[in-house]
């Protein structure tokens, strides 16, 4: 690594005119219905350390993946995805699942994204030629921010330089670096020099103290500086291949950023996402007990063996979205006596059957994944129970009246942080599974399971 030389060079902020653009119109937020089209064709590899111990978790990214960024869009701490089409972009998450879509200036513009206000969101700004147009919401409306910095054929970089909270500029020029720790007219307050001309260089929090500072990678190896200081690379190790695409984020939420890896797997692309959008109707019965969708986005059933030795056999209803009996496993119960229904992230979760509710809560998926519960006692055999797992918030608690269809129970479905069964089944990425299962409480259990 290049030691840093600190220079004496000032590179001027101007204020630009602060009139409205009106080709930066932001749109609000929106969620598609219908049919969900999950072409992908690039793995990602998601590394929650800097050791270059490899990834993590992985998935396929959806959609258009030949233009990617990254930033926390819902101020959670976690950074997601995006990608850009013309002029609109598609969110998601840190897993790769659908948040939301964007609209922001014109198709040409240069992206740049950052937390212009300190509220630890990020937003899109857009550059043309040095002249800067950043929003500080994802609303409709103009840029709240106008201005010029440096020259129009520098390399722009974005990071909290002082730890301050909020984002603002640097330019590289060669392999020296100009860095301003306010949007406002003046010259660089740092400037130094690191790495070579040709390194491909990034933007992180590397240590968690909160600041960034720069990384420059060459071939599959990453050279990492954690102040502006003279000095050589402070930490140095390999990640991937040469031919991998980087992108940087605090992918897992723990304060410090790591690496993520694109990689191109051959054009790969998944099956089509036939996402069924239907009012709450039954899936299935038994013993009178009627279940209806727990949610408006069904993409597949996956009916299995239930763990109980009670757990009853469903029959299909003509109104089911597609289904399938998964595999045996070799429980010794019937083939559909619980049910993994598979719904789009971050929609509601409401009851799949009337009744009144016994107990509800959090517990420890295989004693380490955190997850919500709830068991209904069914109005059609009040000595029964049905069991529901994989939800997220759970809103109801015990003695609470829950109606089929109506009640909400829960905000979103528990994204698990692993593969399930039922996801050979379904488009990549997997959306999440809700579990649910009627059981004959008068049959005891095996004894088997907890903690």
């Amino acid at each position: 690594m290049t030691a840093a030389v600190l220079v004496a060079v000032a590179v001027p902020v101007s204020a630009a005119s602060s009139g409205a653009d009106p080709d930066v119109t932001p749109i609000e937020p929106t969620t598609p219905s219908g049919s969900v089209r999950a072409a992908a064709f690039d793995q990602v590899y998601v590394s929650a350390g800097l050791d270059g111990s490899g990834s993590d978790y992985s998935f396929v990214y959806p959609g258009n993946s030949t233009d990617v960024v990254t930033g926390d869009w819902n101020g959670d701490g976690q950074t997601g995805f995006a990608s850009r089409s013309a002029n609109v972009f598609t969110l998601l998450d840190e897993k790769g699942y659908f948040s939301g879509t964007a609209a922001y200036g014109q198709a040409t513009d240069r992206l740049v994204i950052g937390d212009w206000d300190g509220n630890r969101s990020d937003t899109f700004g857009v550059r043309r030629g040095n002249q800067y147009f950043l929003r500080n919401h994802a609303s409709t409306g103009v840029a709240d921010i106008v201005l010029a910095y440096g020259q129009a054929t520098d390399e722009l970089f974005v990071g909290d330089w002082n730890g301050d909270g909020t984002d603002t500029f640097a330019v590289r020029r060669g392999n020296i670096f100009f860095v301003r720790n306010s949007i406002t007219t003046g010259v660089a307050d740092t400037v130094f020099a690191y790495g070579r001309a040709g390194d491909e260089t990034y933007v992180g929090d590397w240590n968690g103290d909160g600041t960034d500072t720069f990384a420059v990678r060459r071939g599959n190896e990453f050279f990492i500086r954690n102040d502006f200081r003279t000095g050589v690379a402070q930490l140095t190790f390999q990640l991937g291949l040469a031919s991998d695409r980087v992108v940087v984020g605090d992918f897992d939420g723990d304060g410090d950023d790591t690496f993520a890896l694109l990689r191109n797997v051959d054009g790969a692309v998944p099956a089509e996402r036939n996402v069924v959008a239907q009012g709450y109707t039954p899936f299935g019965s038994a013993g009178g007990v009627v279940f209806v969708h727990p949610s408006t986005q069904v993409e597949l059933i996956g009916f299995h063996q239930g763990a109980h030795p009670g757990s009853q056999e469903l029959s299909v209803a003509a109104t089911a979205v597609a289904n399938t009996n998964l595999p045996s496993r070799g429980r010794g119960t019937g083939l559909r006596s619980a049910a993994d229904i598979v719904v789009e992230p971050h929609r509601t979760i409401r009851s799949p059957v009337s009744g009144t509710v016994r107990v509800s809560g959090t517990y420890a998926l295989y004693c380490q994944f955190s997850d919500d519960f709830l068991y209904i006692a069914p109005d059609a055999q009040p000595t029964w129970e049905v069991r529901i797992y994989h939800i997220d918030g759970v809103q109801v608690q015990a003695g609470d009246r829950v109606e089929a269809g109506i009640t909400v129970i829960a905000p979103q479905p528990t994204q698990l942080p692993f593969d399930s069964q039922v996801d050979d089944y379904t488009a990549e990425p997997s959306w999440p599974h809700v579990h649910v299962e009627l059981i004959d409480l008068s049959i005891p259990a095996n004894g088997n399971g907890g903690c």
